[in-house]
């Protein structure tokens, strides 16, 4: 066993390929141009710790007990938001939807999407996901 095949920072920092969602009407998640697919910065990257920090500073002062449950999901989309590395095959309203942090942000974090962000959010946090999936390059 070579522990170097076991370093979960540097295969989070590569990103998780997302590539088995499924909708909210339970089928998979294929446009008419393929299979719709994420690649996610795992949770124990530099992006991910990075993007945690800054929501950290948001609550400063606030006791944890003291965020509601909605505070605590939606800083958990924000952060996941920050960090999908690329996508293919999304689109919105018949468009293609370029990848940034904007159009992340309207996905993860908007209304109506929460089935989505759920399971992007899962995956993020799934390290055997990184040991065990084909790699993203």
């Amino acid at each position: 066993m070579d522990l170097a095949n076991y370093d979960c920072e540097a295969l989070a920092e590569e990103g998780i390929k997302c590539d088995s969602l499924i909708g909210p009407d339970g089928k998979a998640l294929i446009s008419e141009h393929g299979v719709v697919s994420f690649v996610v910065a795992g949770k124990d990257s530099r992006r991910w710790n990075k993007a945690a920090k800054k929501m950290k500073s948001k609550y400063a002062g606030r006791k944890q007990t003291d965020l509601t449950m909605d505070e605590v999901t939606e800083t958990a989309f924000e952060i996941l938001a920050q960090c999908i590395i690329s996508w293919e095959n999304v689109y919105f309203k018949s468009e293609p939807l370029e990848c940034n942090l904007k159009h992340a942000k309207m996905l993860i974090c908007g209304r109506g999407y929460k089935w989505l962000a759920e399971q992007l959010l899962t995956i993020a946090n799934d390290r055997s996901r990184l040991l065990f999936e084909q790699p993203v390059n």
